[in-house]
């Protein structure tokens, strides 16, 4: 809805709030650390 209705649209609007802040922790964080925080979120082996 926000993106039909923005008078100055986003390139991309982020389906959540967990995804929004995946985004901005993909640019600060080092890669091994967010994967390891992500498959420890998820459950998944390392």
């Amino acid at each position: 809805m926000a993106a039909a209705t923005d008078p100055k649209p986003k390139l991309r609007y982020p389906a959540d709030l967990l995804t929004g802040r995946t985004s901005m922790l993909r640019r600060v964080v080092p890669a091994c650390m967010l994967y390891a925080q992500i498959r420890k979120f998820y459950r998944l082996p390392d």
